[in-house]
Parts: structure tokens; sequence; C-alpha cells
């Protein structure tokens, strides 16, 4: 069944995020800087504090920090702003925010996935036991990150290997501003703005055949019941 009240919920979220962005580059101008220096999206939000601050979730939070960033294009029936870095630049900026962590990531996060149940017996054993402490001690690699740092580390790695599933909730966010008549593009925008961080994960014939599938699941559910 489609939660509609929850997919509500997340488009004023998004509508919020794009206000609030709006006025974090009147107030905090420098948010442009701070990104260009390699500074994260969770990480400007906090040294803004701009969840507390607006009342918001951590998810919106980021989401505005993004719009401020990024712009917004009029597409959720609001007054449209340019972002404090024009899009060329941002596309640089992102490659290498993604590489920065997913270099760590990597290694850190994703390596011992690959590993046979014996190899990562035999790392524990070798690695785990002695390298293991020493990085933490010494704050190398991962352990040398935030929590935040090793989230957005986590985060680009799976993004980099074309790894990020569709959530039900994204799905039926979808689904619902498809309803609401907004298009592809508008979709795809506030599903990436929403749920990814800023980062272009969701394209707009992707979002398209997404929504036309959970259609059909929806269709099929209902005929079995």
């Amino acid at each position: 069944m489609v939660n509609k009240d929850l997919a509500h919920e997340q488009l004023a979220a998004i509508k919020l995020s794009i206000e609030i962005g709006r006025t974090l580059q009147t107030d905090h101008p420098e948010i442009a800087n701070s990104y260009r220096v390699g500074r994260t999206l969770s990480e400007i939000a906090e040294a803004l504090d701009v969840q507390s601050k607006y009342k918001v979730t951590r998810m919106v939070a980021e989401s505005s920090v993004f719009r401020a960033l990024t712009g917004y294009n009029g597409g959720f029936n609001g007054r449209a702003y340019c972002g404090l870095i024009q899009e060329d630049e941002r596309r640089i900026l992102g490659r290498e925010h993604r590489q920065k962590y997913s270099d760590i990531s990597y290694k850190e996060c994703l390596g011992i996935h690959k590993m046979t149940r014996q190899q990562r017996i035999e790392s524990g054993r070798s690695g785990g036991l002695i390298a293991g402490p020493k990085n933490v001690k010494e704050k190398k690699g991962i352990h040398g990150l935030t929590p935040e740092q090793k989230r957005e580390a986590c985060y680009n790695a799976t993004l980099a290997r074309g790894q990020i599933p569709w959530s039900d909730e994204e799905k039926t966010l979808a689904y619902e501003l498809a309803r609401d008549k907004y298009c592809r593009r508008e979709i795809a925008q506030g599903l990436n703005g929403y749920f990814h961080r800023g980062e272009e994960v969701r394209g707009t014939e992707a979002t398209r055949a997404k929504i036309i599938r959970y259609r059909k699941s929806l269709e099929n559910r209902a005929q079995s019941s």
C-alpha cells in the first residue's frame, strides 16, 4: 500500500530545504568556499548548525546546503534562484569529493566484503590484531575521519560503484510526484536533493522507468489481493 502521507511529508521537506537554501545563500555565502576546500554537505550543515537553527532533520539540513550551492529551477512551484557555484565547477568539485573519500572507503568500508570467510579470518589475525589498533591509535585511514566523513566515504564508494538501490520511501515519493503531475526532471532533481546529498544518482530516464515498474507492481498487488 502506498504511504501517501509519508510522500507528502517528504515533498514538504524538499520544499522547506529549497526555502532554507535561499536563506543560507544570503546569510552564509561562505558556504561556496567551504565546499571548494573539501568540506562535505554534512560538515557544512553541522558547522552552521542548520539542523537546530531551523528545527529540521539532518537530511533536510544537508539538502538545504545542497540547494544553496546548486540553486533551484522553480520546478516545485517556488521562485527560482541561482546557486552559489556554477554547474560546471560543481561537477568538478563533486568528482573531487567522491575521489577523496572513495579511495579510503573502497579499502576500509567495502574491501572486507570481497573476502572469503577464510580471508577475513586471516586478515583479522594478521592485520586486525596489529594494524587495526595501530591505525586507530594513529588515526590513519578511515579511523582519521569524523563520523560524518565516514558516512560520506561509504556513501561515495557505493555511489562510485553504481550500487545505490531504490528505497521504498524513494519509490513512493517518485510515484506520488508523478501522480501530482511533476515532470521527470523535477522528480529526479527532488530525489537527488532529498535522498542523495545532491549527487546526480537518479536520471530522468531511470526515474521514468522506476515509476512505471512501481505503478505496475501496485496494479499487480491490487489484482492479486
